[in-house]
């Protein structure tokens, strides 16, 4: 692979990025104009198009995309893509400078096997972060959106009436608890029911929050129980295990420090306590051998 064609691998990559980018942004006349030109005449929803993209995706990659936001079939395939790109520029780099090096077929493979492995693991690692980012912060915004639906079903509305409220206020807080809350009041409207639409959410993002809010609404519609009193002390409870789980991360912070507090204090500590008396030996001994 020549430096023209590796540069142009890169140029295809950022391509790839900046349109799906510009998708994620789900901006509304674009994405009506182009399922008018994939969907018909209608220019209405795509499921058959949805559905042929989602099937060039495995179902781990189309969820761990889900989890990190990007949720659009058509952005998931161009993230699909662009991983591979990227993938095969690592290749390309690892081949080119195996060749530069002047390796032979095995050292170039090899070289370039690395590159893809790096490639991989940089948009490995970036995902993986993306994931972690949004799924703390809708966690820690969880409780808080539960206050929020109290006092809305305490003010007098309705379940569905308050969880769209509640949701528009989310928004300026943390847009993917806002996001996941959104796609729950469609399931809702569709005619679902709030643990299986609480149950997709879990699915798509990990957090095991919503089905338990899920099965908590239910048994409150079922039994007549009163809801408000139950989301608040479902709230109480997952503070409760923040600050456990708090309080388990500071104890494990004091053990991981004692490794390299032993690694870094224990030279200087030796030379300290040792560096004298050594000095004081050999000068014993020097002063032996001189008699």
């Amino acid at each position: 692979m020549t430096l023209q064609q590796i540069i142009a691998a890169i140029a295809a990559f950022f391509v790839v990025i900046v349109i799906g980018n510009f998708l994620q942004r789900r901006d509304a006349k674009f994405q009506q104009g182009l399922r008018k030109r994939l969907g018909g005449p209608g220019g209405g929803s795509t499921p058959l198009l949805d559905d042929r993209v989602a099937r060039l995706i495995p179902d781990a990659s189309r969820r761990r995309y889900s989890a990190a936001g990007i949720d659009a079939p058509l952005a998931q395939a161009l993230a699909f893509l662009g991983a591979m790109v990227v993938t095969l520029v690592g290749a390309g780099i690892g081949t080119w400078l195996a060749i530069i090096v002047g390796l032979e077929a095995i050292g170039v493979s090899a070289f370039a096997l690395i590159g893809a492995v790096i490639g991989w693991a940089a948009l490995e690692n970036w995902l993986r972060w993306r994931i972690g980012e949004r799924h703390a912060a809708m966690i820690a915004e969880f409780p808080v959106m539960l206050d929020l639906l109290q006092i809305s079903l305490e003010g007098g509305l309705g379940l569905v009436s308050a969880w769209s409220v509640v949701t528009t206020h989310v928004q300026g807080a943390s847009t993917a608890l806002a996001d996941e809350m959104r796609r729950v009041e469609i399931e809702l409207q569709f005619g679902g029911g709030w643990r299986s639409a609480l149950a997709a959410a879990t699915e798509r993002t990990g957090i095991r929050d919503f089905l338990l809010l899920g099965s908590l609404l239910e048994q409150s519609e079922r039994f007549g129980t009163e809801l408000s009193k139950s989301i608040r002390i479902h709230a109480d409870g997952l503070r409760y295990e923040d600050l456990q789980t708090l309080e388990e991360r500071a104890h494990r912070s004091s053990v991981k420090m004692l490794l390299p507090l032993g690694v870094m204090l224990l030279p200087a500590t030796l030379l300290l306590l040792a560096g004298p008396l050594i000095f004081m030996l050999l000068d014993t001994l020097s002063g032996v051998s001189a008699d």
